[in-house]
């Protein structure tokens, strides 16, 4: 079943860009989702179907989005029971902070997918969740991918979520992460190359120079240099997908063990399938309280960081 959604361009919108007359008019709805509706083909633009998110549109100009009704998903949550205890820093009124292990998603990837996400687990544990923020998002206000590990912020109440996503669109939460790069990168860098979705893969990200590309700035200093490559502090001051792992690749750096930006080869750590990247450090100011949390590095990152061949910089 698919419910459909009319809306016409009033005069005060003439000119506006596709994705931003959606993301206002379909509530809540982000950019980003606004983006991948389009792509999808779910949108049309005076009865014409149209998959570019920059197309201008013009008073007048009839609108309609499809939304397919998603179908209930059933995550299993064997071996979730204790989760929450185990990986939890802190707990506010207003927010939870939780050290997130590698391998469990942020959220689900789509309602078609079953596999048990972060927010399905807290949901579980706060029911009250379930109906702050984006639907199939529930508290999540920022994200961390997959096989990243560390700290990422889930919100418990409204203020929560929405004071925090406008300190987020300000850029006045502090990010620390340990990456462990391939080769030996300059002792310190700033990387400042737009992003974009890869239009030949759409589960990579890309540098570019077009208008398509959002800003981005990725500053690091290196901490160690290994034979195995080089531990890296990095400093995200924007919050693109993929940016550190897009950035790092793009200077020819990619994280040891990231199959989708660097070696093609699984298990580079010994570990499949995982990156060495960890979300170390988080600090904001909320209700004019500073916050500040670090969680060291995970057991098997560290086990292998301990393999490792010390040298000096080349």
């Amino acid at each position: 079943m698919t419910e459909k959604l009319l809306i016409h361009v009033s005069e005060i919108e003439n000119a506006t860009r596709l994705d931003q007359f959606i993301t206002a008019h379909k509530k809540p709805c982000s950019r980003t989702e606004a983006q991948r509706i389009i792509e999808k083909g779910l949108v049309t633009v005076n009865d014409i179907i149209t998959t570019k998110s920059s197309r201008l549109l013009y008073t007048n100009d009839a609108v309609e989005i499809a939304t397919p009704q998603p179908t209930q998903r059933k995550p299993r949550f064997t071996g979730y029971e204790d989760f929450i205890k185990k990986n939890l820093v802190k707990e506010c009124e207003h927010f939870l902070v939780i050290n997130k292990p590698a391998g469990l998603l942020t959220h689900p990837a789509s309602v078609a997918n079953n596999e048990v996400s972060l927010s399905d687990i807290v949901v579980a544990d706060y029911p009250s969740i379930a109906n702050i923020g984006e639907a199939h998002r529930p508290g999540i206000v920022h994200r961390l991918d997959k096989f990243t590990s560390g700290l990422i912020l889930i919100a418990k109440t409204e203020q929560g979520y929405n004071e925090l996503r406008a300190l987020f669109s300000t850029r006045s939460v502090k990010k620390v992460y340990l990456a462990l790069v391939q080769g030996h990168t300059p002792e310190k860098g700033t990387i400042s190359t737009p992003i974009m979705r890869d239009a030949l893969d759409p589960r990579r990200m890309t540098c570019c120079f077009t208008s398509e590309g959002r800003p981005a700035e990725t500053y690091f200093e290196a901490v160690s240099y290994f034979q195995e490559g080089t531990l890296l502090r990095v400093y995200p001051r924007t919050g693109r997908t993929h940016q550190i792992r897009v950035h790092m690749a793009s200077i020819e750096h990619p994280l040891l063990g990231d199959t989708l930006y660097g070696n093609k080869r699984p298990g580079a750590l010994g570990i499949n399938e995982l990156h060495f990247l960890h979300a170390t450090e988080l600090s904001f100011t909320f209700d004019n309280t500073p916050f500040f949390f670090k969680a060291e590095l995970p057991n098997d990152l560290a086990a292998f960081l301990k393999t490792c061949h010390p040298v000096s910089k080349l």
